[in-house]
């Protein structure tokens, strides 16, 4: 369970690893925690094990970075250079303890850290349930404590032998990029009317993220809302996609939706997506925390997730957001539909979701938590 942030004098000195630069909520959770810790008395030095958008970021806000090309865990050679690399840094850096930004990240730092008796951590981004052949095996590596961002991914964690520590530390976002007003010149660019309903989706073109079943649930919309607009915003940026975005596109073609329907590709305005947009839906299944719905609650969005994972921890049903029992079309496009039938309704949720964000889910509130389990990790050297 959480328990209270305190005020602590010692220094410690933390090495942070990232196994991909590409944008991601992840990333910018840990860019979020760089920001943070020093006014905590946390020195953090990061080690991405590739470069890319993320490194460029941390250069640009004076970060300490440095690449180690970690290449593929499939070239046993690279592997092992890249420990020996980290392990080095390791015994020249004197740090207290080494975070994990991901169970892939774990797997590069676990035995070193062993051997310079350096207490570790690692950050269970997903949700293990059906645990991934990677959260197994970060799982069985050495490791002193766990993070995971939801009560369910922290459920599914300590389900995994053998047992370890698991820790819950919400993710929290820089509040100030994300305003309730919207700017006009962004539908006009692309053609949505002003007064027309816009209803988006948002994040990386994956499966998992539900953006088919999103545009099933839109045609529903669209037919008892001639006026609704629907964006799928976000882009293929990993490489592993295939055809999934063609295969969007023409599905919003076969729907009927193909000129209601803007498809964004990967963006840098995200942000100005969600102040434009009325309602925002995550269909991610599992969704480990959904740093989107934060992101959208946070510009005063009526949100539609499901509830199960991060978002019942985030969402309180009917008064902040709403929550779905599944991502079945039917079901999304019923909630969808009485969030754009009522602009009351809409308002309400918005204004309710905002305050709450601010509350509890700044990045100020998640860099307390994470200092403290930092804090206690250290001490276990």
């Amino acid at each position: 369970m959480e328990t209270g942030a305190h005020i602590n004098t010692e220094s410690l000195r933390l090495l942070m690893v990232a196994p991909t630069a590409a944008p991601g909520g992840q990333e910018d959770i840990l860019f979020n925690l760089t920001a943070c810790l020093p006014a905590l008395n946390v020195s953090p030095r990061v080690i991405s094990l590739h470069d890319g958008p993320l490194v460029e970021r941390l250069r640009a806000a004076d970060v300490e970075v440095e690449v180690i090309e970690g290449g593929r865990l499939r070239q046993p050679a690279h592997f092992v250079r890249t420990v020996r690399a980290l392990r080095a840094t390791m015994m020249q850096g004197h740090f207290d303890a080494v975070y994990s930004n991901m169970p892939k990240a774990h797997l590069y730092v676990a035995w070193g850290a062993r051997r310079q008796r350096i207490p570790t951590l690692w950050c269970q981004a997903g949700y293990p349930d059906p645990p991934h052949w990677l959260d197994r095996l970060a799982s069985a590596l050495p490791a002193n404590a766990i993070i995971a961002e939801s009560r369910d991914a922290v459920a599914a964690q300590e389900r995994l032998t053998p047992h370890r520590t698991v820790h819950l530390m919400h993710p929290g976002i820089d509040i100030k990029h994300f305003t309730v007003r919207a700017d006009p010149n962004l539908r006009q660019r692309y053609g949505i009317p002003l007064d027309a309903s816009l209803v988006s989706i948002v994040g990386r073109l994956q499966p998992w993220k539900g953006q088919r079943q999103f545009l099933q649930a839109a045609a529903t919309v669209a037919r008892s809302h001639t006026s609704a607009y629907f964006a799928v915003v976000g882009g293929a940026i990993l490489g592993w996609e295939g055809d999934y975005p063609n295969e969007l596109e023409r599905l919003a073609s076969s729907l009927g939706l193909r000129e209601r329907t803007v498809f964004t590709g990967h963006t840098t305005e995200v942000a100005g997506w969600m102040a434009a947009s009325d309602v925002v839906v995550n269909a991610s299944e599992p969704e480990p925390f959904g740093l989107v719905v934060v992101e959208a609650m946070a510009s005063g969005c009526a949100v539609v997730a499901l509830s199960k994972g991060g978002p019942r921890d985030v969402i309180e049903h009917g008064t902040s957001g709403l929550l779905c029992g599944s991502r079945e079309p039917r079901v999304l496009a019923e909630a969808i539909m009485g969030l754009v039938g009522s602009a009351d309704l809409r308002a309400r949720l918005g204004e309710a979701a905002r305050a709450l964000v601010q509350s509890r889910f700044t990045r100020e509130a998640m860099t307390r938590r994470f200092a403290d389990i930092v804090r206690t990790t250290a001490r276990m050297s």
